[in-house]
């Protein structure tokens, strides 16, 4: 039985239910994006502050029988709940005992009261009994359990991230559903990244609001990040960007993908799949989609579906691993099961964030990457969109690798010295410092290995140099044409001199000298072929102007190869003033050796004549 070839466009009976399906997970997305980032807000106002103000945090739970009710944690440094253990159940506000369907904003509005007031709780003693203890609200506990900077993060600076990639997500889901609903990798890539942004703290906040129930949310929410995101996105991967699944073998994804999505759906309904098996299964599945693209992407000629390929590798190679590096910090035993509003130390507060971000960030990036490849944008800029990537992504391993082993080395060799909030500060401050020289080497070392032709291009001011002293302006130009063409990717170029009267061009590439000059005096603006003109001069006056054309795929160009053009001016105007210099004292010589030869032939002529 031979593999499916290529991924085929729904049948026009059913184009307007994929699309309808979209269309509404679409709303959902953006309604849960939204409606999570204003509960999380309405949250720590209204749920979380008023057990802050009397040292404790609180959240809605389950526990191993199935019993829902609220627990809270009390916060170290305030002394008044230091006898309530973590993860402790309460059963009683001011004598008022809680029932198991009372949700925490409902107890929170039961402890809500003026400051210096007390307020009686009630909680399980953990041997069957109830033990009742006063607590006075105070503003000092508040700020012990939500530190001014953890409330700045974590109700404005989280939020505003959430949303941009969120967002960012959606507008590029949206852009491939306008543009290309006939092309089966655009609407799979479509679905994937609406499902991307169900993976955001904020979409399970509304999802645990809406059906009131954490455990139910996050299953909920795990089912709709696996299927809707990784699974379309691995059936769509092998078959980028042509929906050909190239080799053959990579069709069976068609298949596999889906049938991955049942089992993770079966798993979570019938809770028969844990939630490491699911996991494992959705890492061999990516993985082996990457090697698929890999295998395809080694054979492939250059050309713009190489291009588009790599934009998506840049999106993915920095995204994954940032989604990957999220979900560890989130699940460290080095912070706190209950986040930001646990009296959460400095360090502590900036993992969580870091880890927030970085989720956010690394949906962005994949979304970006798919965004510019389908839709045909800068498709040249990709191999510095790659390099970039690649190096980032590095340099996060490397850094987090440092912070990790350097944390895990404090904690177990040196517990009784340091705890795990004092190892996370220490490692923190190494990996500060060892962040700028290694981001330094690793981009350097990306950039020559991804961009070869910008990076040569860098280096031609200084070889200019030699072109003085033993080249003409011909030789020169065509060297720095060539150089700068295949460096920023330009369809063409010139070298024009201006130092005397009229324009001469020394040198064109893939244009005539006729067309270069009618274009260089023309009066005109607004209809020059060439994207970007560069004048020259040096203290005598002008000397010339390098002349480049459009980038090959139609994009502007960008701040990398503007600097590159620009490094080379003061060099190249050095070079040419002194070649031309050179040119005109030979042009004299060489006149002056003819007018010699013309008198000694006159003379040797004379002489026959006598």
């Amino acid at each position: 039985m031979n593999a499916p070839e290529a991924l085929r466009a729904p049948p026009g009976f059913l184009r307007p239910i994929v699309l309808l399906v979209w269309g509404a997970l679409f709303l959902f997305a953006a309604a849960a994006l939204i409606g999570g980032v204003l509960q999380n807000f309405s949250t720590y106002r209204y749920v979380q502050a008023p057990f802050a103000e009397i040292g404790l945090s609180a959240q809605n739970d389950v526990d191993t029988e199935g019993e829902r009710g609220v627990t809270v944690t009390s916060t170290p440094n305030v002394a008044a709940v230091a006898e309530i253990p973590d993860r402790t159940w309460l059963t009683s506000i001011d004598g008022v005992a809680l029932t198991p369907d009372q949700d925490v904003r409902e107890v929170a509005a039961m402890i809500t009261g003026p400051i210096g007031e007390t307020v009686e709780i009630g909680f399980d003693d953990g041997a069957g009994g109830a033990q009742v203890v006063a607590l006075e609200r105070s503003e000092a506990s508040r700020l012990l359990v939500q530190p001014s900077f953890s409330g700045f993060l974590q109700q404005y600076v989280l939020p505003f991230i959430e949303l941009l990639a969120g967002f960012g997500c959606l507008i590029v889901s949206a852009l491939l559903m306008r543009r290309l609903n006939r092309d089966p990798v655009a609407i799979l890539m479509a679905y994937g990244l609406t499902g991307l942004v169900l993976m955001g703290p904020g979409p399970y906040a509304f999802i645990g609001w809406f059906l009131t129930a954490p455990s139910t949310a996050a299953d909920v929410g795990n089912i709709l990040t696996y299927t809707l995101a990784f699974i379309p996105i691995a059936m769509a991967l092998p078959a980028f960007p042509d929906g050909v699944y190239e080799p053959r073998w990579t069709g069976w994804f068609k298949w596999i993908a889906p049938l991955a999505g049942v089992l993770i759906i079966a798993g979570f309904a019938t809770d028969t799949l844990p939630f490491l098996a699911t996991s494992a299964v959705l890492a061999v599945l990516i993985l082996l989609s990457a090697f698929a693209v890999l295998f395809r992407f080694r054979r492939m000629e250059p050309g713009t579906d190489k291009q588009k390929l790599k934009w998506v590798a840049a999106g993915f190679v920095f995204g994954l691993p940032a989604i990957i590096i999220s979900e560890t910090l989130v699940n460290s035993p080095l912070v706190s099961p209950f986040g930001f509003s646990a009296g959460a130390s400095p360090a502590e507060v900036g993992i969580l964030f870091l880890a927030a971000a970085l989720r956010s960030v690394g949906a962005l990036a994949i979304a970006i990457g798919m965004g510019m490849a389908l839709l045909g944008i800068r498709l040249n800029d990709a191999d510095g969109a790659f390099s970039r990537s690649a190096g980032y992504a590095l340099i996060t391993l490397v850094v987090g690798a440092i912070w990790a082993g350097m944390t895990t080395a404090l904690t177990k060799g040196l517990g009784a010295t340091f705890g795990p909030a004092s190892a996370a500060g220490i490692s923190s401050a190494v990996a500060a410092a060892v962040f700028v020289p290694t981001r330094e080497k690793i981009l350097n070392w990306t950039e020559q290995k991804f961009q070869p032709a910008l990076v040569k291009m860098r280096k031609l001011p200084s070889k200019l140099s030699p072109f003085k002293h033993d080249h003409d302006p011909a030789e020169l130009a065509r060297g720095v044409l060539l150089a700068v063409a295949n460096g920023v990717n330009a369809s063409s170029a010139a070298l024009v001199e201006t130092t005397g009267e009229e324009p001469r061009v020394l040198g064109a590439y893939e244009m005539t000298e006729e067309e270069v000059l009618a274009d260089f005096n023309s009066d005109t603006e607004g209809d020059s072929v060439f994207g970007l003109r560069v004048e020259f001069e040096d203290i005598l006056g002008p000397v010339g102007s390098l002349l480049i054309g459009p980038r090959s795929d139609g994009a502007s160009y960008n701040s990398d190869e503007r600097e590159a053009v620009g490094l080379i001016v003061a060099p190249l105007s050095e070079a040419l003033r002194a070649t031309m210099r050179r040119a005109r004292r030979n042009a004299e010589f060489a006149t002056l050796l003819t007018q010699v030869d013309a008198r000694i032939a006159r003379l040797e002529t004379m002489r026959d004549a006598v």
